[in-house]
């Protein structure tokens, strides 16, 4: 089956602080992992042989500061290093290597109806095994003022410039307004409005992957997006339960899409990155919040999320067509979760559903449609003295068999047990 997996992760976060408003930290991660890639093992016989082996290391500074009681200032620096192989024998190894360094600056003035935050990150970003480079630098401002009580308005921007695309400017404005304060069954009423545009620079593997089952395409250009937002939040019962719908249109240009290639030799199909030229996403975010008891609350949402490709620069490879549904994003989707904690006993359980979406099986055999799904999860825990506890987790409670990408099987029913221990100074 090829189902072989590891995976190791340490992780260490120290930090000191000279004073109450005056703190340094520093935060170090490594990840190691080994995986079989069996392949779309619903559609073909798996791989015995193909794997996946990623290494990653990242580094963090940060300092926190404050000078007067207006000032605050926040400054970091990081570094992350990548290393993968995909081995598809007797085909060959593929490796990728990358490493990405940056830093960030940025102060904020408060005052007593707003602040204004302003700041600076600047990023290089270099990947070793396609010998290639970019940096990327941006500078943004941003504020936020009440000039009334029931009125909050927000603006900003970011200026990016990025070796790939140049220069970009992205704005963003919004405003909230308090029609109802109130207490009672029926309590507070609050609207909300935002505009906003933005942009997302193609990753290093995207434009620059040396897999020629998956390669690089350097002539991407960034995704661009323009969203608008409308929103009411509604409270009830002296705020214990809270009800949320929101409106929303957004539109999106350059969208990346990696599309079915014609590369021979490759175990599971290839693909190439292409920007798709217009799409659109209209729907409703519906929420709610409720703390039925002191100890019981419900919580769920729903999403109708409805995407359209309007343009497309792919049509001609039958992928992606005016008038499709993006890629992997249902139309219908939800959750809702019970929560009860009672004394030393924690109960928690999960159902989420999603409706049928577009796929592709990326191998020519005209798979297009992803059936919907609907999965139950389990979770409790029982403290057993102070600082130790009892935990459990149940995962595809009804071994539902189902797949998040067409292909590929979801892991069946998940059961797993343990002893937790939490260190404080009281134990």
């Amino acid at each position: 089956m090829n189902d072989t997996f590891l995976n190791r992760g340490v992780a260490g976060n120290l930090g000191y602080s000279f004073s109450e408003n005056h703190e340094l930290r520093v935060s170090v991660r490594s990840d190691s992992s080994f995986a079989g890639a069996p392949g779309q093992t619903l559609l073909f016989p798996s791989d015995p042989l193909a794997f996946y082996d990623l290494q990653q290391l990242s580094a963090n500074l940060t300092w926190n500061f404050q000078t007067g009681s207006h000032w605050s200032h926040h400054f970091s620096g990081m570094e992350s290093r990548y290393y993968s192989i995909s081995g598809f024998p007797p085909f060959g190894n593929f490796p990728n290597q990358a490493n990405r360094a940056g830093g960030l600056a940025q102060s904020t003035y408060s005052f007593r109806s707003g602040a204004v935050t302003a700041g600076y990150q600047e990023e290089v970003e270099n990947v070793a095994s396609a010998q290639a480079h970019r940096n990327n630098k941006g500078g943004f401002l941003d504020g936020r003022w009440s000039p009334v009580s029931r009125l909050t308005l927000s603006a900003g921007g970011r200026a990016e410039a990025n070796t790939s695309f140049g220069t970009r400017v992205v704005p963003r404005a919004g405003a909230v307004l308090v029609l109802r304060h109130a207490k009672g069954f029926l309590g507070d009423t609050r609207l909300r409005a935002a505009y906003g545009r933005g942009i997302e620079e193609p990753t290093a593997l995207e434009s620059f992957d040396t897999d020629p089952c998956s390669p690089g395409n350097p002539n991407l250009r960034p995704q661009r997006s323009r969203t608008v937002h409308a929103g009411v939040d509604q409270y009830f019962e002296a705020d214990r339960v809270h009800v949320s719908a929101t409106y929303f249109a957004n539109e999106f240009r350059d969208l990346i899409t990696s599309v079915p290639g014609t590369q021979a030799g490759c175990p599971f199909g290839s693909v190439t990155f292409l920007n798709t030229d217009r799409a659109r996403a209209r729907g409703i975010d519906l929420s709610t919040n409720a703390r039925l008891t002191r100890w019981l609350s419900l919580n769920g949402n729903y999403s109708r999320d409805d995407t359209r490709v309007l343009q497309s620069s792919t049509a001609d490879t039958g992928f992606q067509e005016p008038g499709d549904h993006l890629l992997r994003r249902p139309v219908n989707s939800g959750n809702l979760w019970l929560n009860a904690n009672y004394r030393r006993f924690n109960f928690n359980m999960n159902a989420y559903i999603t409706g049928a979406r577009t796929d592709s099986d990326f191998d020519g055999l005209g798979l297009k449609r992803n059936p919907g799904y609907s999965r139950f999860d389990l979770a409790t825990s029982c403290l057993l003295a102070r600082g130790v506890s009892l935990y459990g987790r149940v995962t595809n409670l009804l071994d539902k068999q189902y797949q998040e990408t067409i292909g590929f099987p979801a892991l069946g029913r998940d059961l797993r047990l343990g002893l937790n221990y939490r260190f404080s100074g009281r134990n």
